[in-house]
């Protein structure tokens, strides 16, 4: 203050007496007081700025891509295990089937009845055909015994 001001502020309130001017030193905030001075905390808050903090951000985005990554490419590769084994089932299933198919092929039936001592009927009834585009009545049971239905006998 210069020399002229200050003789106007007295002259403006003379009863007043002059108080000291203020410190300008900076006070600590709160939220200083609470962590003790040299802990990690304090140190770490000293050292992260904004950009430190999106970089640590990204990098943790990018490892949990990775990660993703990792995960996922070893399930593709169960699967293609598993996708593997399928294959291997059903080939196996599918010879078993042309097996079993050949057992009860009617030349492996007649060779099987031919070496028991069993001969082939003398006569053969056939069923004839029925059309498929006509509704079949409901069929009627009797307690007659076989021949006697049997037409031709």
């Amino acid at each position: 203050m210069t020399a002229r001001a200050t003789a106007t502020a007295r002259a403006i309130a003379p009863d007043r007496p002059a108080r000291p001017a203020p410190s300008l030193r900076p006070v600590p905030s709160a939220r200083a007081s609470r962590t003790a001075p040299g802990t990690l905390f304090s140190r770490l808050r000293a050292r992260l700025s904004p950009v430190g903090i999106a970089a640590g951000i990204v990098i943790a985005c990018l490892l949990a891509v990775v990660v993703g990554n990792m995960q996922l490419a070893a399930g593709q590769l169960r699967l293609s295990q598993l996708q593997a084994q399928v294959v291997a089932l059903q080939s196996s299933e599918a010879a078993q089937q042309v097996t079993a198919a050949a057992l009860v092929s009617p030349a492996a039936i007649a060779k099987d009845v031919k070496g028991k001592g069993l001969v082939q009927p003398s006569e053969i009834l056939h069923i004839p055909p029925a059309s498929l585009e006509r509704r079949l009545p409901a069929p009627t049971f009797s307690y007659a015994p076989c021949c006697t239905l049997t037409p031709g006998r």
